[in-house]
């Protein structure tokens, strides 16, 4: 009869040795992967930022274009006629005039940046909550700066030198305008407009041109696979056996080229080795070929060139034969 063994546990030392160990352990990892985590956060943030801030650009764009349109303008009434597009301009905030979101009627439209982001208020002409940045709403959160630069119609800065702060015409937030003068502004009018349109114009122009590359770019690629694969076709040509290397120099196809060399693992001249096939070994005293019949291998990589450094590359095998023995 065998004795009872004991059932030993861990001593309250070892216990806390252990924990320690696994402790350390999940520092370490902790180090390793909070930086990352972080960092990938303020890469999201960051990217976040960017997005709301081109959207609100854009839309302040399309919407500023707008400014001046003023369907009182063009009914039966002259009773309801408005004027002054421009209501205040400053080198932080701007505020127009018109039926900037196309709903039929005209409104003040402020664009302004407080503490929370870019905002625009919209509002009756002439109230002064309508210019109140407080009161707009939020285009963009986290947005830092903000300015506008005003031309006139000979592309001359407004004020000449634009020293900063300025409020044109003595016009700012917070108040109903009072116009009482519109020298500058009727200086700024019609240029907002063209510089807006300018500005897009370009940014058009650019886009088309990056279409267009891509365009091109596609086809120098395809280009370039078909002179790989002429390359190919030009080795195959090549390959007797005994005969003419496969490899190839660069060879002009108009604005591309193409090059033959030798395959993964083949010698100068692209061979690999040599197969017999099921079906074509005819044996001794048939009246035939009684050495029978085999298939040389090849290895052939086909290069094709094209306009700013397009290429693409063909790697191919191919047989030669029945070649009899």
């Amino acid at each position: 009869m065998r004795p009872l063994r004991g059932q030993g546990g861990f001593t309250l030392v070892e216990l806390m040795v252990a924990m320690s160990i696994f402790l350390l352990i999940l520092v370490g990892i902790f180090q390793v992967f909070d930086p990352s985590r972080n960092a990938y956060q303020v890469s999201e943030r960051k990217l976040d930022v960017q997005q709301n801030a081109r959207v609100a650009m854009d839309r302040m764009a399309r919407q500023i274009r707008m400014t001046g349109y003023f369907p009182e303008n063009i009914d039966n009434d002259n009773t309801n006629d408005l004027s002054n597009s421009i209501q205040i301009a400053t080198e932080s905030a701007l505020s127009v005039a018109g039926d900037l979101d196309g709903t039929g009627a005209s409104s003040v439209y402020t664009f302004c940046r407080d503490n929370s982001g870019l905002r625009r208020v919209q509002g009756a002409i002439g109230a002064g909550a309508s210019y109140t940045c407080a009161n707009g709403q939020l285009m963009a959160e986290s947005v830092t700066a903000l300015s506008f630069a005003y031309f006139d119609s000979a592309n001359n800065p407004v004020p000449n030198p634009p020293t900063g702060p300025y409020n044109l015409d003595a016009e700012g937030l917070g108040a109903a305008p009072t116009f009482a003068s519109v020298a500058q502004r009727s200086i700024v009018r019609r240029v907002v407009i063209m510089v807006l349109l300018l500005v897009s114009g370009i940014f058009l122009v650019r886009m088309s041109s990056t279409e267009g590359d891509i365009a091109y770019g596609s086809m120098w690629a395809e280009g370039s696979f078909f002179a790989a694969d002429a390359g190919v076709n030009v080795g195959i040509d090549a390959i007797v056996p005994g005969g003419p290397t496969c490899v190839k120099a660069a060879t002009s196809l108009g604005s591309f080229s193409y090059s033959v060399a030798a395959g993964a693992g083949a010698d100068a001249n692209c061979y690999l080795n040599t197969t017999q096939r099921a079906g074509y070994s005819i044996g001794s005293g048939t009246g035939y070929n009684p050495g029978g019949f085999v298939f040389y291998n090849y290895a052939i990589t086909g290069s094709g060139t094209g306009p700013r450094s397009a290429q693409r590359t063909i790697d191919a095998q191919v047989s030669y034969g029945p070649v009899a023995q």
